[in-house]
């Protein structure tokens, strides 16, 4: 079967896939990050089945057509995967049987040990496991995806390039390398999967350092010194970490309309130096936000990318507790969910914008203060103190249906002497 399908492949050329089973194709590598192939697994199902085709269709294994191992079942020849082993792991426990491939390569008249120099002079393997040890025997990879351990500092690097950290080398293998023997060598966080968040951050600020400005899909334009990065800069939407839960769909909705404006006018750029977003440097090189998260949430919806920031504290120092415990302590987090319940864990908090939820209560603070009902603040976090006030005070059922009715509500409670202690709190007019 196989060297019927091999002969296929090679006569229809490199320019078409032929499908595979999965546990056919040897790996060249010996782990995979789990927590990568888990990611991988829930983007396959949530897609239908048409579109499911289509993106395997668009991303078919490279595979070099090699030896058989002298010990393998197999006589004669085999398919070794030199890229996307991440995607035939999570297709392979979802339930998908096959892939498609493109052949690469046919080494098939080499010799074992021939082969696998000429995969190493290529850079087409990963000889090293899953703690960074090795180099070790080709004879002793994985003979298929599933019998594959985990390396957590895999995964690391995967999310690193889906937040655009770093970018995907087109080169197999890059990534194994270059930058897992890179992060390896140089992050504290211990458990990385239990921590995995924290590992990301850690991650983040090494790969913006200038330690890593050789490493292939290193963003060159983060690279900067410590003095250059306390006066804060440019920096991609994404990058910034919420310090709430929650934001109003109805403000971010007339953020984005503000902002298409802005952007056919051609005034975007001037609109985003005169409109930096505060943040606080926390550990691992972490821009935390302050204020303006519907406003970068806003400006990742309409399409932007980057934004200018200004740092108001550099706290990198501090431990992960210390850092969470002050910023709590300062009233510089806002821990209540969408409901008002809380306070939540830290831990809960978005990696960025995209993980805002929608709390229609914040909405109609924003237009009590665009009605100067409440005064605009500047204090991080002082309107979502109306948030919580309102959360416990408003009868209005479905806000977002009755949106007037509870600003009108809403309106006369922030009149109220109940409120009078909020800030921003204005008395209600003489009549």
């Amino acid at each position: 079967m196989i060297s019927s399908l091999i002969a296929f492949m090679l006569a229809v050329g490199p320019s078409r896939a032929a499908e595979v089973r999965i546990l056919e194709l040897r790996p060249t590598q010996f782990a995979v990050g789990e927590v990568a192939v888990q990611s991988r697994a829930l983007e396959l199902k949530g897609m239908e089945g048409l579109e499911l085709g289509q993106y395997l269709v668009e991303h078919p294994v490279p595979i070099v057509v090699g030896p058989a191992s002298p010990d393998d079942t197999v006589v004669g020849t085999a398919l070794y995967m030199i890229d996307r082993h991440h995607l035939a792991r999570a297709a392979a426990e979802t339930g998908i049987p096959s892939l498609p491939v493109k052949p690469v390569a046919d080494w098939s008249a080499m010799g074992w040990a021939q082969f696998w120099d000429k995969m190493q002079e290529m850079n087409w393997t990963y000889l090293y496991d899953g703690m960074g040890e090795g180099p070790l025997s080709p004879d002793t990879l994985p003979r298929n995806v599933m019998a594959m351990p985990d390396d957590p500092v895999r995964s690391v690097t995967t999310a690193l390039k889906g937040l655009r950290v770093i970018t995907k080398s087109p080169k197999p293998h890059a990534e194994n390398h270059y930058w897992v023997p890179f992060l390896r060598r140089r992050m504290k966080t211990a458990d990385i999967n239990a921590n995995f968040d924290a590992a990301v951050t850690e991650a983040t600020a090494l790969s913006e350092s200038r330690a890593a400005w050789n490493l292939p899909g290193a963003r060159h334009a983060n690279m900067r010194s410590p003095s250059e990065a306390a006066r804060g800069g440019e920096a991609a939407l994404l990058e910034f970490r919420p310090t709430q839960l929650i934001m109003g769909e109805r403000t971010v909705r007339t953020k984005v309309d503000e902002l298409k404006e802005i952007v056919e006018e051609g005034d975007i750029r001037r609109h985003l130096v005169a409109h930096p977003v505060p943040v606080i440097i926390g550990p691992g090189g972490s821009k935390y936000m302050l204020d303006r998260h519907h406003r970068v949430r806003a400006a990742w919806e309409a399409g932007l990318v980057l934004t200018r920031y200004v740092v108001k504290a550099d706290w990198s120092k501090l431990s992960e507790a210390e850092f969470e415990e002050r910023m709590k302590r300062r009233g510089l987090a806002y821990l209540l969910d969408e409901h008002g319940a809380g306070p939540v864990p830290a831990s809960r908090l978005p990696r960025d914008v995209r993980g805002l939820v929608n709390d229609p209560v914040r909405s109609v603070v924003d237009r009590l203060v665009e009605l100067k009902v409440i005064r605009a603040l500047r204090r991080p976090h002082s309107e979502n103190a109306w948030v919580a006030f309102f959360h416990k005070n408003l009868k209005t059922p479905d806000l977002d249906a009755h949106f007037d009715e509870a600003v009108a509500e809403a309106a006369a409670l922030a009149r109220s002497p109940a409120a009078s202690y909020l800030p921003g709190y204005l008395h209600a007019p003489r009549r």
